[in-house]
């Protein structure tokens, strides 16, 4: 019914009870901010369009359009301390409404604002806050990428998109120089430097074009972006990472 319900089989913090073994026993954001996590180097990331995968829930059901376009609090994602019942819920789902669709309803013609919503607040905004927690905290490095290539056969850069690039696909037949050979090259050789050194980018390499993947810290922002070229980048997608680190910190969603 909501963006709350999309996600079926979740993590689960479990009960610190004597006699059984348990494997999460709180929330991975306090963990995480009480620096209980393995300090060694970390690569995490994001693609463009995330959100598409869950468009099947939604896309083509003229009653969910209707459902959340009559309520847009439905929208608000369940780890925000908000009743989406109550006035401020309602509020902040016309926020939403003003934010990704521009102030207008929901339609097939606006599913990009639909991806970016799912995008967001199912994937980048906690990949972010993971990145920024952990750089600040970690005496190891931390890398964060954005996938954004899309290749001749995509449609789009969808959750997942990077994976046929850096696993054996059969069904992936990439000609010799072809741009989606070279991203190949280049995320494998990024990937298994990381794997072999700890470093994506120990060298310089013609393969990477040269490029150094520079960690996140706590005061730049760093990410990789693995386009057509690959690029240093800082700050990923600042607005909409704002947006919702303004509305985290006004219910005080997050450990401080």
């Amino acid at each position: 019914q909501s963006i709350r319900e999309s996600v079926h089989f979740r993590p689960t913090s479990e009960e610190n009870s004597s006699g059984d073994q348990q494997f999460i026993t709180d929330e991975p954001i306090n963990l995480l901010a009480a620096g209980i996590f393995n300090d060694v180097p970390f690569i995490s990331g994001t693609v463009t369009d995330e959100g598409m995968v869950m468009l099947m829930e939604i896309q083509g059901d003229s009653s969910k359009l209707e459902t959340f376009n009559n309520n847009m609090a439905y929208m608000i994602p369940e780890n925000l301390n908000v009743d989406i019942d109550s006035d401020e819920g309602k509020e902040l789902g016309e926020k939403i409404r003003s934010f990704y669709f521009n102030g207008g309803n929901l339609t097939q013609d606006t599913m990009q604002g639909l991806i970016n919503l799912y995008t967001d607040t199912m994937f980048e905004y906690g990949t972010v806050k993971h990145v920024q927690m952990q750089a600040k905290l970690a005496k190891s490095p931390v890398y964060q990428y954005y996938f954004t290539f899309k290749g001749s056969s995509s449609t789009a850069v969808g959750h997942g998109e990077e994976l046929k690039y850096l696993f054996y696909d059969p069904r992936q037949n990439y000609s010799t120089g072809s741009p989606e050979q070279i991203t190949s090259d280049r995320i494998v050789k990024l990937w298994t430097n990381f794997a072999k050194t700890g470093n994506p980018t120990p060298d310089d390499d013609a393969v990477l074009e040269n490029v150094t993947w520079s960690p996140a810290t706590d005061e730049e922002h760093n990410y990789l972006e693995i386009g057509s070229d690959l690029s240093l980048k800082q700050d990923l997608q600042p607005s909409r990472m704002e947006f919702w680190e303004e509305e985290y910190e006004t219910y005080d969603s997050w450990p401080q």
